[in-house]
């Protein structure tokens, strides 16, 4: 009698292709396995992918390094957005001279191309431009021809830096400059005449000045002089002018006497012009009168009558020659009773 179960034999004696199918029934064949390892793990070939969404490839590193941090080759044009590059200062001084206006209008109509710039010396009529480019990097150095020198000898002050102004309500400039050593400050100083007077030049006009201040500067070893100083106007009023008491009479003045002939009266006689820019009207004798007031005081008292103000020339184009001159002329360009009416300019 066999001890083996025949049922078992059957299932075990079986033959080669008996098993493989019997492989397809109880365990994944040999040729199943690619597929089940696709469901479970990832293929060789299937690992870049993964790569790719897990963790970025080598290859995409870069792009990457773009998003996050520049890369090598793009820190140049990084630079050119951040800061100006030094070959850029070249080509920056080079069209200095163009109106400021003009710049910022040649960009816009050219849209060329900033690498385009780098070769253009000059106007760059090559590239369809009406005048030079001058760049709209946010670096724009200016020089200013600054001089200061004495009227009287026309002797060089040496001095670093300058600045004058004016407005409205003064009837003369103000100025101020930082001299540079004790014996250019001694060139200015008072003498027993009065003040010095000095001639300020800035690029292409000139300005007189009495100096009538100066301070000295101190520092670790180094020191400097402040001067300050008017218009040479300044003469007339105080504390150099004569305080005058006098009245326009009848007797000397029988028809009676224009505003701008008083003026011209005070003036001329100290070797002053004036330029009238106001309307001129006529006093009656006897009517006008001032009392310990300086030549600057009556002519601005009689010019404000009529709404008007002063100004001490200045600012005078280098090709002109100086003289002293006051201009009168109205404080608004037009009468404020028409101000509901005039189109503003």
């Amino acid at each position: 009698m066999s001890l083996l179960n025949p049922n078992l034999t059957v299932a075990c004696s079986c033959g080669w292709e008996t098993l493989t199918d019997l492989d397809k029934e109880c365990e994944i064949g040999w040729s199943k396995t690619t597929d089940l390892d696709v469901i479970c793990e990832v293929e060789w070939e299937k690992t870049t992918d993964l790569d790719k969404e897990c963790e970025s490839s080598w290859e995409k590193t870069i792009n990457q390094d773009v998003i996050c941090e520049v890369e090598w080759e793009k820190t140049t044009d990084l630079d050119k957005e951040c800061e100006v590059e030094w070959s850029r200062l070249v080509f920056l001084d080079v069209p200095c001279e163009v109106g400021w206006t003009k710049g910022t209008v040649v960009d816009v109509i050219c849209n060329t191309e900033y690498n385009e710039y780098e070769i253009v010396i000059g106007p760059v009529s090559s590239l369809g431009c009406e005048t030079a480019w001058i760049s709209t990097e946010s670096i724009i150095m200016i020089k200013d021809d600054v001089t200061l020198i004495r009227v009287s000898d026309s002797q060089p002050i040496a001095i670093d830096s300058a600045n004058c102004g004016i407005d409205i309500n003064s009837w003369c400039w103000s100025f101020s400059a930082n001299v540079l050593s004790r014996d250019d400050a001694n060139y200015v100083r008072p003498t027993g005449s009065g003040p010095v007077e000095v001639k300020l030049s800035i690029n292409e006009y000139f300005w007189h000045f009495i100096v009538e201040d100066m301070s000295e500067n101190y520092g670790y070893g180094d020191g400097s002089y402040t001067i300050r100083g008017r218009s040479p106007s300044a003469v007339l009023a105080k504390p150099y002018a004569v305080l005058q008491t006098k009245t326009w009479d009848s007797v000397t003045y029988p028809l009676g006497v224009n505003a701008q002939q008083i003026t011209g009266t005070e003036l001329t006689p100290k070797g002053w012009f004036q330029d009238w820019n106001v309307v001129d009207w006529n006093i009656p004798g006897d009517i006008y009168s001032v009392k310990d007031k300086t030549i600057i005081e009556i002519c601005a008292e009689v010019v404000q009558a009529a709404g008007g103000v002063i100004m001490t020339r200045g600012g005078i184009p280098t090709s002109e020659a100086y003289e002293k001159r006051l201009i009168f002329y109205y404080r608004y360009p037009t009468s404020p009773k028409n101000f509901g009416i005039i189109v503003p300019d």
